[in-house]
């Protein structure tokens, strides 16, 4: 028997049957097309972020007009999303004198692990609070699975999505060097 006959299934159960990131709505292909259509689109106004920190602040994506921002939705059970927090820490860093802000979204139920997390990782920037996927910031982002990322110009437009690290950050400079 070809050795594909007997990975191929293996690998569909680990798909399917893994407790990962990725958020079961990824499964129903036929609304992902559709989907598309009304959430964030690369070229048009982001949508409106709006939610409350974890220090009980209100936080607005409008807010930050003028700034290139970086949208992160992550959770603390998604491996992905916790490697990408050093290099995120680092960026927030180095441009702390530009107009530039990182948002991320926090998709854990338990605020609490969440806050420990984010203390642990000193996540100095802003980190909004939902109810998990269900959340409306969730549904009006069209989010589907985490990591995902959204880059915002200085005029609110959105520009990229789904970057990370090198790629990120040439982005991230080429729309700071555009003001």
């Amino acid at each position: 028997m070809p050795k594909t006959a007997i990975l191929a299934p293996v690998l569909l159960s680990v798909l399917l049957f893994t407790s990962g990131c990725a958020q079961w709505k990824w499964l129903q292909l036929p609304d992902r097309p559709f989907a598309r259509i009304s959430g964030p689109r690369i070229g048009k106004p982001a949508p409106e972020l709006d939610g409350e920190d974890f220090d009980g602040k209100r936080v607005k994506l409008s807010d930050q007009r003028g700034k290139v921002v970086v949208v992160v939705f992550w959770s603390t059970n998604c491996p992905p999303c916790r490697k990408m927090i050093p290099h995120e820490r680092e960026m927030v860093e180095r441009l702390r004198d530009k107009p530039f802000t990182l948002i991320s979204v926090n998709n854990d139920q338990d605020h609490d692990a969440a806050r420990t997390m984010i203390a642990a990782e000193r996540m100095t920037w802003t980190n909004v609070k939902t109810a998990g996927a269900s959340d409306p910031i969730n549904r009006r982002w069209r989010v589907e699975a985490w990591p995902s990322i959204y880059v915002i110009d200085q005029k609110g437009v959105l520009r990229s999505t789904h970057l990370r690290g090198a790629d990120l950050e040439r982005t991230v400079e080429a729309l700071l060097a555009e003001s």
